[in-house]
C-alpha cells in the first residue's frame, strides 16, 4: 500500500502494439492490485469511516453523476450537434436556418 503523499505509477510499462482496451485492461489490473478490496479503496478515498447510509449515498451520488453524463453526451451524438458542427467546420456556413425562414417553411 503506498504511504500518504506518494504517486502511484500506473501505466509503468505500456507496450506501443497495445490497443486503448489493453493499455486500459492493464491500468485496471495494475490499480487492483495496489489497493486489492473495495475496503482498501474506501480507506484510500477516506470514506472507510463513514456509516453504511453515506457510503451507499456516495456510491448512489456516483452513478447519478455517470448517468447524466452519459445522458448529455447521448443527446448531443443522437440530436446531431457533433455533425453539424463538423459541418460547420468543414464549410464555414451555418448548417441551420435561421429562425424566420425555419418558421416561414413551417
Amino acid at each position: 500500500r503506498p504511504a500518504r503523499g506518494s504517486t502511484i505509477n500506473i501505466m509503468s510499462q505500456t507496450n506501443a502494439d497495445q490497443g486503448d482496451l489493453e493499455k486500459l485492461q492493464q491500468a485496471l489490473q495494475e490499480v487492483v492490485a495496489k489497493f486489492g478490496s473495495i475496503e482498501d479503496i474506501l480507506e484510500a478515498f477516506g470514506l472507510a469511516s463513514l456509516p453504511t447510509a453515506q457510503r451507499y449515498g456516495v456510491l448512489m451520488g456516483c452513478i447519478v453523476f455517470t448517468c447524466t453524463v452519459a445522458a448529455v453526451v447521448a443527446l448531443l451524438v443522437f440530436g446531431g450537434s457533433f455533425r453539424r458542427i463538423v459541418e460547420q467546420e468543414q464549410t464555414g456556413d451555418a448548417t441551420l436556418e435561421s429562425d424566420y425562414k425555419a418558421r416561414k417553411g413551417r
